[in-house]
């Protein structure tokens, strides 16, 4: 059940089952202005709320965008989408509105960022999709990409920041890759980074981000992960690529990384020894992959196929 407002009293919808399937079927919102271009967001079968904070089923991390801005629900006639008091309101179709059934190409406008309500039974959803898809991704390891990674992180540590939560970086190297490429060729180069990529993803939460940094490096953020929790994890990665050769051809080939952690504790310090404040420096994302990358290069001149982190200067 859902409710539609009449003046100052809340009445309540009433839609079915099989309105909430139909409904949940045929409904998205693509991003077509803001930093997260082209993603989508299928809607739910249920009510749905719309802000810029974590406590939301679909999050626009955007900060002219309300804590909880917006809700979005199935109705008989359709998706329903209803202002929630927010600062800055709800435009649609660059008319102000406080709640309105959407159409299929509706424009939704929230603070800054720009969403366009499509029916999943309109081609345009695969194109935004697969746009999405190709702006965001490595083509050969199916990670996300740099450009991901660094949007990604900077959403992930200004949360970290705000509301005073655990964030890591994992960041590993393959060890003696280069030496891989020379003598096995290209090929055998891009087969063990697909084989690495495939391993982390098994031992990584849903929550995490693996990202392809450059080369034969990757890494992993970890939202609400602590250095020593973070140092479990690259324990776990390291131990699923060493453990079992990788085939390479029809070669078995041994692999090895080198694990670099950076924790929100040594970023807050990194910040300070410059002479800003963490709780109101601007996010940086480089400076904490900067510190995993020092921790990674520790791993390097320990002998590599290890984990390194330094704890922060308590």
């Amino acid at each position: 059940m859902s409710t539609k407002s009449t003046g100052t009293e809340a009445t309540p919808v009433i839609f079915t089952a099989r309105h909430q399937r139909l409904a949940s079927d045929s409904g998205s919102f693509v991003v077509i202005a803001g930093s997260e271009l082209g993603r989508r967001y299928p809607l739910p079968a249920a009510e749905a709320r719309i802000g810029r904070v974590s406590i939301n089923e679909i999050v626009v991390d955007d900060r002219s965008i309300s804590r909880t801005h917006a809700r979005v629900f199935p109705t008989p006639e359709g998706f329903v989408i209803e202002d929630l008091a927010s600062t800055n309101g709800l435009l649609i179709n660059e008319i102000a509105t406080t709640r309105k059934v959407l159409r299929d190409g509706d424009i939704i406008r929230l603070g800054r960022t720009v969403l366009k309500f499509l029916t999943n039974t309109n081609l345009e959803v695969d194109y935004h999709t697969e746009v999405y898809k190709l702006s965001t991704t490595d083509a050969l390891s199916g990670c996300y990409n740099k450009r991901y990674l660094i949007n990604q992180l900077e959403r992930d540590l200004s949360r970290a920041v705000r509301y005073k939560r655990s964030l890591s970086v994992i960041l590993f190297d393959i060890d003696h890759f280069k030496l891989l490429n020379d003598t096995m060729g290209h090929i055998a180069g891009d087969a063990a980074l697909v084989t690495v990529a495939q391993r982390v993803r098994d031992v990584i939460r849903r929550a995490d981000t693996l990202a392809r940094y450059g080369g034969e490096e990757f890494v992993v953020v970890a939202p609400e992960v602590d250095g020593p929790q973070a140092i479990l994890i690259g324990e776990k990665l390291r131990l699923a690529i060493s453990e079992r050769p990788i085939l390479v051809g029809e070669v078995p080939t041994r692999l090895t990384v080198s694990v670099g952690v950076a924790d929100m504790e040594s970023y807050a310090d990194a910040v300070r020894l410059r002479g800003e404040d963490p709780r109101t420096a601007l996010p940086d994302p480089h400076l904490l992959l900067r510190l995993a990358d020092e921790r990674m290069y520790e791993a390097k001149q320990a002998g590599r196929n290890c984990v390194r982190y330094e704890p922060a200067n308590r």
